[in-house]
């Protein structure tokens, strides 16, 4: 134990433990250390499942050896009903390591295999679900898997240490103070608003009123007292930064709102994360990132022409520049006024990756395509409603005559694509199919053993399916077909894989625990990878100290606990490749003497003679009481609860009388006595001959969408048939015709259980115990809470200038106090719903001598557009929905309020000077009358040139004349409108004038063979200066042509920027070529430069290999051999063999390159790992390039497996090496997404 622990505990501030019992409470089942509870009474799922162990403190079972795992299996073979499965809390990753199960329960966690017979069959083993179970067959129970939302019984578990949790008194923030009402009580810090991600676009500078730019970040938390609040920044680099106006001006910390004036991406990138404290601990928010947004210009370099034979296919590329985080793509061709319309035009495709497809071309498709590229943030919000976007140079598509013909459908490369490559739960999702050839094409899609998710959505001809709202079950093996009219088809497949940043499937509960007893607490997150846990205490890391901590991934162990050491807040943190999310909690440890105060005995307590009753006995005790009952003075002789005698003493205290007898009336005393004290109760106990309430009612406060009880206890006489009933509000209930009411269990037949409550099921709700004699009843209100209803009315009163005074009424509180409100507004020409107004503190925007209106002042709104505008409220417990749209309210028309955006230009014709902007959009034209006055002067002097366009233009066009080709100038752009003019652009816009055609020569050019059908050139740069490139220097571009074919004409190919090599490809083997250069920009082609010539090799080989085979060889190699081939006429000497091999479930891109000498006819191909499945193929390779590839063939570390790749989509197997002199055993073993044809076979290889 830690020094501090060990001082404390021999000091004596430390108190022994109170060990109620060292044996496992009623109907819990011991088995070494460990009490198990095997539940039956219902069927739930993983979620629920998890929630009921956890409301006897403990947990779903763990299987830490053979011995447990034969207590269970033994247990159930004997009890269990045939066909029950029972959760545990086994967690599997069918997709990266299937046999390896982590035990939530207690963070630990075992390596299975194939052979484990714990596991049911091997079928069950192979089964790609994520949570273990046990299963039986009919003749005994086992292991398998199962998905989570299968509703199943369960097996809880505990340590005998800490048994006393089931039956412990539930205890709130409440427990051991003066205070009865949660809502006042003091308490620690929990986050009700996290920090969001933010893309910020940092050209959106000042408005028209002069406002400089400003971000702003909020969290809230709710504590009592009140938080304070620091916000710490983790920048790019990994410098770490409380953030302070002390040492930033530009900031500004008000409660948990930070705001930013005039943000930089050196200064302001980054991580950052919230941190709330106040006496009772210290907890960090999940993290909010902000992103400054980056979208370059398009290289202002000419596009190659994509040339395409007519009725074939096509794809341009959009190539876009560099961008962050991400872009949409559109193209038009022509002019602006053509955007390309798929929905209208069936053989053209815009792919999400931003290349436009055409399944086949004709002269009609003939023209300059221009791509689009506009910045988005994704699901994140945006520092401006105008992100800025990019327009490529024109990419001439040059149809060449062909003779018509039928063909297709054949799927083009890269399709099924997903978009996003690898989706987050949560995310939207596109997967897109494109096939080439002939219209009329049709498609659809399917899914492997599963329909289509719920609301997925087909768009543009069935090429598209939308999943929206993805979730972890969405994963799976989507199909597209497509289908030509004449019949002919094509199928391509996708392995949708579906991951998650971790969420809490169930968070940290607050634990009032006793000083000195031991405990242990747990939380779980659902992720994708798996998470990895971490936990922090008042925001400090917690590490094990031994006798003291334990820590062990997701279960946190404290063995003695004393509040100077372990009261406080407790973070467990949840961490994967994909985020972190932090769930939160307080700890208190108490100890003081029992106290009735707040539970004190009934003063009157009846039962029916032979009925049965229990007096309650529950008074608040830290530690858990020792329990004495009297009657009129005498003690009662009370036994243990051992479920048989008719007098007995409750786990939890109270006395239950069984076959009531008239000689058991009389007046009861409870006695509660621990170290710290002792305290009575007192209540008298009348026996009488009709049905009677023992435990009526209680009001209940629920939040929404968990499970409120409203417990009911009746005596009735010995010999009537007795049921209990429920109403609600007067009406009686009826569970069968709704889910969200269950009345009873077995321990509580009379209790009434809303599940999933909603707001709807607030009221009064009556417990009616009935005899075909007599009845009684009670009632008790049922409150839901949960974050607060829209709000209503509302409306815009005064507009002064763009500002506007929104009004407002308070909705439904749902149970807790209004904290903040939200005003967001769209309008007429932005359909986006955008925060105007955040975190608006209720007291301050009550409107005088109303209870429920409120009113505040919205600045900065856009002149001359229609507003919408709505309002969301929130409490302690969350943000509710949003109010109905108010009516449109126009702001009145002023000057535009900003400067055009993405000033630029250069590019044209020799002499020219092309300055380009963006045009304003309509929200931001303040008015009609749109035009711009355009600034332009050579850089390094000082007067402006200008002029003034008067229509709502991107482009102005100045002629400087030809000698001025190619120099510096400064440009400025401001729009005005019929009210005036708008602010100007910044200074610092340069751009160049046109480029004049490159005067220098290449020279030292020289060409030798490559291959069979390609020659390596190499040459001198040419300086990259003004005067000899005109300009700057775009690229080189070869220009080739046969030697000696006097019809032959020249063809080129161009590289782009400063290089000193290039290869020119497609060329006849063994052909002599003439080749030279010239240098170009965007003006054109320099001179040509002197001819150099060169002859290909002759031809690769054209055999391959046959006869290849894979033997095993080593725990991570096997041996291949192939038959090789022999050189033809025309072909190369061969110089070697190549081997690829790669997953079978990845691309060929992916694949291991080992080459061989050129006799060899046999490779040792080692790092194949166990458990894997691959594909091989073997090639010759010579001077003349690499020959025809071989057949595949698949291969584990155990050798060859057949594939039939009609039925199968991936392999996995595993095989076991033995010895020098034994034989090998292989297994093929089906995993995750696998269909492997054999079973099982054994190969006689001897090793």
């Amino acid at each position: 134990m830690g020094l501090t622990v060990l001082l404390l505990y021999v000091c004596g501030l430390i108190t022994p433990a109170v060990v109620i019992a060292q044996s496992c409470p009623l109907q819990w089942r011991a088995f070494e250390q460990s009490c198990y509870l095997f539940y039956n009474q219902d069927w739930l799922n993983y979620t629920a499942a998890l929630a009921h162990c956890f409301s006897f403190g403990s947990v779903l079972v763990s299987v830490n050896s053979v011995a447990e795992h034969n207590f269970i299996v033994q247990h159930l073979n004997n009890h269990a009903i045939h066909g029950d499965t029972y959760y545990t809390s086994g967690a599997v990753d069918p997709f990266r390591d299937p046999w390896r199960i982590q035990w939530q329960g207690d963070g630990s966690h075992v390596n299975t295999v194939l052979e484990d017979t714990r596991w049911l069959s091997i079928a069950d083993a192979n089964l790609s679900q994520p949570r273990l179970i046990y299963k039986t067959s009919g003749l005994r129970y086992g292991w398998s898997k199962s998905p989570s939302t299968v509703k199943m019984l369960l097996i809880c578990e505990i340590p005998v240490l800490e048994s006393y949790r089931v039956n412990l008194d539930q205890r709130d923030i409440t427990y051991g103070t003066n205070f009865s009402d949660v809502r006042v009580a003091p308490h620690g810090p929990f986050f009700t608003a996290q920090p969001r991600n933010l893309v910020v676009i940092s050209d959106s500078a000042t408005n028209a009123e002069g406002d400089k730019f400003a971000i702003s970040l909020e969290c809230v938390a709710d504590s009592i007292p009140p938080p304070a609040y620091r916000m710490i920044q983790t920048r790019d680099d990994g410098t770490k930064v409380i953030i302070t106006s002390d040492n930033d001006s530009r900031y500004t910390m008000n409660g948990g709102r930070l705001v930013i004036q005039n943000p930089e991406a050196r200064l302001d990138a980054g991580v950052y994360q919230c941190q709330a404290s106040n006496q009772f601990g210290t907890i960090y928010s999940d993290l909010g990132n902000i992103t400054f947004g980056v979208l370059e210009q398009f290289p202002n370099v000419i596009r190659a022409p994509v040339v395409a034979m007519e009725y074939q296919s096509a794809v341009i590329e959009c190539s876009p520049p560099q961008f962050r985080p991400a872009v949409t793509y559109q193209w038009y061709r022509k002019d602006r006024s053509d955007f390309l319309r798929p929905d209208l035009n069936p053989h053209i495709f815009i792919s999400r990756n931003g290349k436009l497809y055409f399944s086949e071309v004709t002269q009609t498709d003939e023209a300059n395509y221009f791509c689009i590229v506009k910045l988005t943030s994704g699901n994140d919000p945006m520092s401006t409603a105008q992100p800025p976007s990019r327009i490529s140079l024109p990419t001439s598509l040059q149809i060449k005559n062909s003779v018509p013909a039928m063909w297709g459908p054949v799927i083009a490369d890269g399709f099924i694509a997903s978009h996003p490559n690898k989706p987050l739960r949560g995310q939207d999702v596109a997967l897109e199919c494109f096939a080439y050839g002939t219209l009329p094409m049709t498609y659809s899609w399917s899914r492997k053993d599963a329909s289509l998710p719920q609301g997925a959505a087909l768009s543009d001809h069935n090429r598209k399916l939308e999943l929206y709202d993805v979730t972890l079950e969405d994963s799976g093996i989507y199909y597209c077909h497509v289908t030509r009219t004449s019949g002919q088809t094509a199928l391509a497949a996708h392995n949708l894989m579906v991951e998650s940043s971790p969420y809490f499937v169930f968070p940290l509960s607050d634990l009032h625990v006793d000083a000195g007893s031991r405990f242990s607490w747990s939380c779980e997150a659902k992720a994708i990878p798996r998470a990895v846990y971490v936990w922090y205490k008042d925001g400090e890391t917690l590490h094990p100290v031994e006798g003291d901590i334990a820590v062990q991934a997701n279960v946190l162990t404290i063995f003695r606990a004393h509040a100077s050491l372990h009261d406080g807040m407790y973070q467990c943190v949840a961490i994967n490749s994909h985020g972190i999310a932090h769930s939160s909690a307080q700890l208190r440890v108490l100890a003081f003497a029992p106290t009735f105060v707040k539970k004190p005995l009934k003063p009157s307590t009846s039962a029916a003679i032979g009925g049965h009753v229990t007096i309650e006995c529950s008074p608040e005790a830290a530690p858990k009481p020792e329990v004495t009952w009297t009657r009129n003075g005498i003690t009662v002789n009370a036994v243990p609860d051992d479920g048989m005698s008719r007098v007995r003493l409750r786990g939890n205290g109270g006395l239950h009388i069984a076959e009531v007898q008239t000689g058991d009336a009389g007046l009861y005393c409870c006695v509660v006595t621990n170290a710290h004290g002792s305290d009575t109760s007192c209540g008298e106990f009348k026996v009488v001959q009709r049905t009677v309430l023992l435990s009526p009612p209680n009001d209940v406060r629920a939040n929404v969408n968990t499970t409120a009880t409203l417990n009911c206890e009746a005596s009735f006489p010995v010999s009537a048939d007795s049921l209990y009933g429920w109403k609600f509000n007067g009406r009686d209930i009826k569970p069968a015709n709704s889910s969200h009411y269950v009345v009873g269990t077995r321990q509580s037949p009379g209790s009434l259980y809303v599940i999933q409550a909603q707001y709807e099921h607030s009221g009064l709700y009556t417990c009616v115990a009935q005899t075909t004699h007599d009845s009684v009843n009670a009632s008790a209100l049922l409150a839901v809470e949960g974050p607060p209803g829209a709000p209503a009315g509302v409306y815009v009163g005064a507009i002064v200038n763009t500002s506007a005074t929104v009004y407002w009424t308070e909705g439904d509180r749902h149970g807790r106090d209004l904290q903040y409100h939200t005003i967001e507004a769209s309008n007429e020409h932005n359909a986006l719903w955008v925060t105007v107004a955040s975190y608006i503190p209720v007291a301050s925007s009550i409107v005088p001598a109303t209870d429920r209106r409120h009113g505040f002042i919205v600045s900065h709104l856009k002149p001359g557009n229609n507003y919408y505008f709505r309002v969301k409220a929130m409490n302690a417990l969350g943000v509710g929905a949003a109010s109905q749209r108010s009516m449109t309210y126009r702001i009145p028309a002023a000057s535009p309020p900003i400067y055009p955006r993405n000033i630029g230009g250069g590019g044209g014709s020799v002499g020219l000077l092309t300055i380009t902007w963006e045009p304003l959009p309509s929200e931001d034209q303040g008015s009609t009358g749109v035009g711009y006055r355009v600034l332009w002067r050579r850089a390094n002097t000082t007067r402006y040139s200008e002029a003034n366009l008067t229509d709502n233009v991107g482009q102005h066009v100045v002629t400087v004349g030809v000698d001025n080709y190619y120099l510096l100038y400064e440009v400025k752009v401001a729009a005005y409108n019929n009210m005036g003019p708008g602010p100007m652009s910044p200074d610092g816009v340069f751009i160049y004038s046109a480029e004049e055609i490159a005067k220098g020569v290449v020279t030292n050019l020289y060409a030798w063979p490559y291959n069979s059908t390609a020659i390596q050139v190499t040459w001198d740069i040419v300086p990259n200066i003004r005067e000899f490139m005109g300009g700057t220097l775009m690229g080189y571009q070869i220009n080739f042509k046969v030697r000696f074919d006097p019809n032959a004409g020249w063809d080129a190919i161009s590289w782009r920027g400063e290089t000193s090599h290039g290869v020119v490809i497609g060329l006849t083997p063994y052909t002599w070529y003439s080749v030279d250069m010239q240098v170009l920009n965007t003006a054109g082609m320099g001179p040509r430069s002197e001819m150099f010539h060169a002859r290909t090799f002759k031809d690769a080989p054209k055999l391959y290999p046959v006869d290849v085979r894979v033997l095993p060889h080593s725990t991570n190699s096997v041996q291949v051999t192939w038959r090789g081939v022999m050189t033809q006429v025309g072909e190369e000497n061969i110089e070697g063999y190549k081997i690829l091999y790669w997953q079978a479930t990845d691309d060929i891109r992916s694949a291991v390159n080992v080459s061989t000498g050129r006799a060899d006819s046999e490779q040792i191909v080692d790092g194949v790992q166990k458990g894997r499945v691959y594909q091989l193929r073997v090639f010759a390779f010579s001077r003349g390039g690499d020959g025809r590839y071989s057949e595949a063939v698949y291969f584990t570390l155990g050798g060859m497996v057949a594939f039939d790749p009609s039925s199968s989509e991936i392999l996995a197997a595993a095989a076991t090496i033995v010895r020098p002199g034994r034989y090998l055993n292989i297994q093929c073993i089906s995993s995750v997404l696998v269909t492997v044809i054999c079973s099982y076979f054994t190969s006689v290889f001897v090793l």
